[in-house]
């Protein structure tokens, strides 16, 4: 009978089989005993006490390498305390029976989506998340990938730098004028650090002020020497900084050299080529007439 009972009745959670029910003076109460029947789970899933983020959001990386961590990676935290209970009752008694327990969310540690390089070799974001599951998914489903934030990382320059050259010659001197492309993305602020091999500044510009630029352009010339054959070497660095100041985070060295060959020597007007290569950027030259 007590098979019969179970299969007809499914949500009926028996303890024991059905039995005769006894009174206190262990005298038959003419009662079927099937009890407890449990009733449905109640109870709150835990909630969030702490939202997880990520900051900066955007990182100035410098030079190429392994990717900055965010200074800051708060995993989200949730309640600890979120009781459930389930009440089962009796056929022949008020006796009230009760299951609880304690539902909680674990948190694994944070990962990136996409994954992060092996280094930063250009603009790149990824997103920060955790996986967070639950201790009773039947009654509080995992809540599963979480994010936390997205992180942008960002080079002052590309990898490649573009370099082009045009022919300059002012009164009585000729050389070239240098134009630099660095694609800087917002937020890099450039300048220059020019010296001479000789210790002669250079002839033209040198910018130790920061400014938001994405080209730098150089003159180079030798006005001591207009119409002689020469070769003038300028080593510089490009100076990068992420916030404004005059404190370099980013340094790239160049070497810049100019070859001057007048072809009608002595004859004047003279008449001849300017040869100029730059390092930066894999190297680069150019070769102009006067």
């Amino acid at each position: 009978m007590s098979i019969l009972v179970t299969l007809l009745t499914p949500w009926r959670v028996l303890a024991q089989d059905c039995g005769t029910n006894y009174d206190v003076y262990g005298e038959p109460t003419g009662c079927t005993e099937c009890g407890p029947t449990w009733g449905s789970w109640s109870g709150i899933c835990p909630s969030i006490v702490t939202n997880g983020s990520v900051s900066p959001t955007i990182i100035h990386q410098c030079g190429i390498g392994a990717p900055s961590m965010p200074t800051n990676i708060v995993v989200p935290f949730y309640s600890p305390t979120n009781i459930w209970q389930q009440t089962g009752t009796y056929d022949c008694t008020n006796t009230v029976s009760t299951n609880t327990e304690n539902i909680t969310y674990s948190v694994s540690g944070y990962q990136w989506d996409p994954p992060l390089p092996a280094t930063i070799t250009n603009t790149f974001s990824s997103t920060a998340y955790v996986t967070v599951t639950s201790s009773d998914t039947t009654n509080c489903p995992s809540p599963g990938r979480v994010y936390l934030g997205t992180v942008a990382w960002d080079l002052p320059c590309p990898t490649i730098t573009n370099c082009w050259l045009v022919n300059f010659a002012p009164a009585r001197s000729y050389g070239a004028k240098i134009h630099y492309n660095f694609q800087c993305n917002d937020g890099w602020f450039s300048w220059e650090i020019v010296t001479e091999a000789d210790g002669t500044p250079l002839q033209g510009q040198s910018n130790p002020i920061p400014t938001r630029r994405t080209g730098i352009a150089d003159l180079i010339y030798d006005p001591g020497s207009p119409t002689t054959n020469y070769t003038d070497i300028t080593y510089q660095l490009f100076c990068f900084s992420a916030d404004g100041s005059t404190n370099a985070a980013c340094t790239f060295p160049n070497t810049q050299t100019i070859q001057v060959f007048q072809t009608n020597a002595p004859a004047t007007p003279p008449h001849g080529i300017v040869i100029t290569s730059v390092s930066i950027g894999g190297g680069f030259s150019a070769t102009n007439s006067y």
